[in-house]
């Protein structure tokens, strides 16, 4: 039979669709997806370390030797579920948050921009949680001691990769995702300096890996709402 005029469209717009799903720019924005949760499994996954950094290097939970000496008298494992639950928060909050971010879709640049800004938040989470932890434990001048001496090096790092990440989100095309990129890698520097808080940062570089892999997208064809909010 004949095909009615009236159908061809729909087939056209069927057959838009299809191709468009092949396109590499919508390969690029799935690649947003994986890169968040591979950051949030690897940061589940390396959580142990946490617990070496808050009972061997911030001495949470830990009171010192009556003895003398250097020595710390620590609580058992246990002791630090705690201490890593807080520590997880800094994982578990952000990686939801860009769950929703990337199912809400909002414009692709909006997306990019607040995706920068949780992975951020998680760091500073990170950083004010080891302090408060710390602190509860001991007075502000070891507090002070204990978390500068484990924590500084990383932190301006981390100080770094979030400074090129806000910088970036005002640029456009290459510049922004060059910048995102190098947050990312800067952020995963700071991992290799202080393993203990891999369970916060790798879930901030995965979530700027992914801002990354949003920012290339708009490289691409715009969406509708992309030309709604430029």
């Amino acid at each position: 039979m004949p095909t009615p005029a009236g159908d061809a469209p729909r087939f056209v717009a069927s057959s838009d669709r299809t191709v468009r799903h092949d396109d590499p720019v919508w390969a690029r924005q799935g690649w947003i997806v994986v890169w968040v949760i591979a950051g949030a499994v690897l940061s589940v996954l390396t959580a142990p370390l946490a617990v070496g950094l808050a009972r061997d290097q911030l001495h949470v939970r830990c009171e010192a030797d009556p003895l003398g000496g250097d020595s710390f008298i620590c609580a058992d494992g246990i002791g630090y579920l705690e201490s890593l639950a807080v520590l997880l928060c800094a994982a578990v909050v952000p990686a939801f948050l860009s769950g929703l971010l990337i199912f809400v879709n909002p414009s692709r640049t909006t997306r990019t921009r607040l995706l920068v800004v949780v992975a951020i938040a998680g760091i500073a989470w990170a950083f004010l949680a080891t302090w408060f932890l710390v602190h509860r434990s001991h007075g502000l001048a070891d507090t002070a001691a204990y978390w500068s001496g484990a924590l500084l090096p990383a932190a301006l790092i981390l100080a770094a990769a979030s400074a090129t990440a806000l910088g970036s989100v005002f640029g456009s095309g290459r510049i922004r995702v060059i910048g995102l990129r190098t947050a990312a890698v800067l952020v995963l520097a700071a991992t290799l300096v202080q393993p203990g808080l891999a369970v916060c940062t790798l879930t901030a570089a995965g979530i700027l890996a992914a801002a990354a892999a949003g920012a290339s997208a708009t490289q691409g064809a715009p969406s509708r709402s992309d030309r709604a909010d430029p």
